[in-house]
């Protein structure tokens, strides 16, 4: 039991340190992705933002909290 309680923890316990990156019209979606480790989530805010973003290898989620209809990556720069 002993080592059931331990791998539990350890498997939960890196989960428990994610965070929520927060991202509003004005910031950068990159910067906040530079900054995340596996695991943790960019909430992009209704807005628009540059496009052109890279995950570079990172295990984490971006999502667009109000919805896509209205956070926009713009390409045309």
């Amino acid at each position: 039991m002993r080592i059931l309680a331990v791998l539990t923890l350890l498997c939960f316990g890196t989960l428990a340190h994610a965070t929520d990156r927060h991202v509003y019209p004005g910031s950068s979606i990159q910067a906040a992705i530079n900054a995340s480790v596996n695991g943790d989530r960019v909430l992009v805010h209704a807005g628009t933002y540059p496009a052109g973003i890279r995950f570079n290898g990172k295990l984490i989620e971006v999502i667009a909290v109000d919805g896509p209809t209205i956070t926009t990556l713009d390409a045309t720069n």
